[in-house]
């Protein structure tokens, strides 16, 4: 935008658009005003889109053919925010609009050329307008990350937390944000079933060959556009990468009854969280040991604490009864062994599990 482009963001319908308007507006404080205006606001003005937003924005008709012009020169250096109306009735109109405009406004210098944003879906224009040195198309594909929907889950999250919740929650929804927010006000607690999840997903067909389309697209060959067999899929927000990297909306698989999909993204929820939680605890837990090496049973007075393993941390304690005097530290050590090994192998840790962990740290075994 600071090079003078017009700039136009399509993006798939389940993404959520909230503070993208401030953030473009961010970019060129200062330099340009913006008009926000959506094309339900003009339906009851006549002419073409053109001079019904010289109508909107106060100034007289002129003849159809110079309007763009019209329009171009009464804008200046501003930034025209369209919103495209929700029915999409004028998609061929808005696309005529574009090809028309920026180009136009191009004429003149960068710093005072009016600007034409719009943030759509790639229904509300027919033909999508070609990305060149006026017009800066970008699609929405891979740009929404794990740490965007984690910051989403944060702030829906009202419930006491466990280690591993927004994570768990966040890896289901994937760069669905609204499916994100609905999962967190849902969220009554590990686990996250089929059940619950069916009830917060919309109806969703041919997941069986998007799941396949999408394993089978080129990650090597990624284009500026998605790919011609994923575009409708992607465009109904239900494929965000394809190829080695492919990741396809979880309501596909629900809906093909893959359940082991489903446990999958919790293990990764929960295995991005918990397992440097768990880490942590064993750290301190070890050092709290080799504070005691006088309890020790003599085969371990001599070994490198530290660097013991949680199921070796538990054999210490079996092995030397002494240590065994503090009965909260001995627990800590089991629960750490059996949250373990569970992630080690591809396995769900119980949520009640993680809580107690958290629960013997809380209470100061190591003050």
């Amino acid at each position: 935008m600071d090079a003078g482009r017009s700039l136009l963001l399509v993006h798939p319908v389940t993404i959520t658009l909230n503070g993208v308007a401030q953030s473009l507006e961010r970019l060129t404080a200062g330099h340009r005003a913006w008009h926000h205006i959506g094309l339900s606001e003009l339906v009851s003005r006549p002419g073409t889109l053109a001079q019904r937003l010289l109508d909107h924005l106060g100034h007289g008709h002129v003849a159809e053919d110079a309007d763009m012009r019209s329009l171009i020169d009464h804008l200046g250096n501003t930034v025209l925010w369209l919103v495209p109306s929700e029915t999409g009735e004028e998609a061929h109109e808005l696309a005529r609009f574009f090809t028309r405009f920026a180009p136009l406004a191009a004429q003149r210098e960068p710093h005072e050329r009016p600007l034409l944003v719009c943030v759509c879906t790639p229904r509300a224009l027919v033909p999508m307008p070609t990305s060149d040195a006026t017009l800066l198309r970008l699609h929405w594909w891979g740009q929404i990350g794990p740490l965007d929907t984690l910051v989403t889950v944060d702030e829906m999250l009202n419930l006491p937390r466990v280690v591993g919740d927004r994570e768990v929650i966040a890896e289901l929804a994937g760069w669905d944000l609204e499916l994100a927010e609905r999962l967190a006000l849902a969220w009554q607690g590990y686990p996250l079933n089929s059940e619950t999840l069916l009830a917060a997903l919309p109806s969703r067909r041919d997941g069986e060959a998007i799941v396949e389309h999408a394993r089978l697209a080129s990650a090597s060959g990624m284009t500026f556009d998605p790919p011609e067999e994923l575009y409708v899929a992607w465009a109904n927000g239900s494929v965000n990468w394809w190829g080695d990297r492919a990741l396809v909306h979880i309501s596909h698989y629900l809906d093909s009854g893959d359940i082991d999909v489903v446990n999958r993204r919790i293990w990764r929820g929960q295995v991005a969280a918990v397992l440097p939680f768990a880490e942590l605890a064993r750290e301190r837990l070890a050092h709290w040991i080799a504070e005691r090496v006088h309890l020790l049973h003599a085969n371990w007075r001599y070994k490198n604490l530290s660097a013991l393993e949680v199921g070796a941390l538990e054999k210490v304690f079996a092995e030397s009864p002494e240590l065994r005097r503090s009965p909260s530290h001995h627990e800590l050590a089991r629960q750490l062994r059996h949250t373990r090994h569970r992630l080690a192998h591809l396995q769900l840790v119980d949520r009640e599990r993680v809580q107690r962990i958290e629960q013997l740290l809380r209470d100061g075994l190591f003050t």
